[in-house]
């Protein structure tokens, strides 16, 4: 009978999507198929849009040529027109920053010059609060050019192609480019850890790294480095207890893992598992130099067993 129900690129592909789906990441696991929909929509699914930008870190991370991205794919609201973007009595206030004040969905950035922007310094948010207008520094120098938060910058392209501005066509290309890249990132990065993984779920959602894997079937046990369960021959996990014990601190070397292991008179289940569990973590060397031990009962792995395993002892 085989280890698993599903298969290893099954189980890689739930792990990718389970990550996407993580809040702090996209907070949506079929985000790719949800954008290929985006590129050819006349408008942007803006609640979608909006859970993406706010407060995740890739919508901070940095964007080359910013300065570039926002004259070209954005419309500044001298050509415009002031009552395009707010009724708002503050509207006479807002155009002294003409003409480099490009508007998002509620709030601006200011660049000082649309004509030139090479040889501003710095940007500005501006933002209505109630009755008052409030304008933050947000660029921050660097090389003589200037440097903008890249949240506030995708909220101003969003505002151009939702609200059909002029350049429209060009900010939904940005937005969906941008997002397209973090997310080909963000899956060469989960399968990554996928596969140096050495045990994984039966639904592939979760996975453990261990430096080793400490295969225990009765009182006999038997020593694997990573790279034998990294591949093809992933151990499955089956119930945990939550609670991961801590070794003294030692260096992760085979023969000092070995003496470690060896000087606990027996080792089996009921060593090293409460009542319940079919794996357990043990978590050794320094905070600088963290290594983990993965201890697994034999009807956990591939069957038969790789070869290579060191008996102990």
């Amino acid at each position: 009978m085989a280890l698993f129900s599903t298969t290893l690129d099954e189980r890689r592909e739930a792990f990718v999507r389970a990550r996407f789906a993580e809040q702090q990441v996209f907070d949506f696991g079929d985000i790719e198929e949800w954008l290929k929909s985006q590129r050819e929509a006349e408008r942007p699914d803006t609640p979608r849009w909006a859970k993406l930008l706010e407060g995740k870190s890739w919508s901070k991370e940095p964007i080359a040529s910013q300065c570039f991205l926002l004259t070209t794919c954005a419309t500044p609201i001298s050509v415009l027109g002031r009552e395009t973007i707010t009724q708002s009595p503050l509207i006479n206030i807002l155009s002294l920053f003409q003409p480099g004040l490009y508007w998002g969905m509620h709030e601006g950035i200011y660049i000082g010059s649309s004509d030139k922007p090479e040889t501003n310094d710095v940007f500005f948010a501006i933002r209505e609060v109630d009755d008052r207008l409030i304008i933050t520094r947000v660029g921050v120098p660097f090389d003589r050019r200037p440097s903008l938060d890249s949240e506030l910058l995708m909220w101003v392209l969003l505002a151009e192609w939702n609200h059909k501005r002029p350049k429209s066509r060009d900010a939904q290309s940005i937005l969906c480019c941008l997002l397209f890249n973090k997310i080909k990132t963000t899956r060469m990065e989960a399968e990554r850890d996928f596969h140096n993984a050495v045990a994984t779920s039966e639904d592939g959602t979760k996975i453990v790294h261990a430096d080793w894997v400490v295969v225990i079937d009765g009182n006999n046990a038997l020593l694997y480095p990573e790279n034998v369960f990294q591949l093809d021959g992933k151990a499955k996990l089956g119930i945990e207890s939550g609670f991961r014990q801590c070794a003294p601190l030692f260096k992760n070397t085979q023969e000092l893992v070995l003496e470690f292991l060896k000087s606990h008179a027996t080792i089996n289940a009921k060593t090293f598992f409460m009542e319940g569990m079919q794996y357990q973590i043990i978590k050794y060397g320094s905070q600088a130099d963290p290594h983990k031990l993965l201890f697994i009962e034999k009807g956990f792995c591939p069957n038969p067993l790789p070869s290579g395993g060191i008996e102990v002892t």
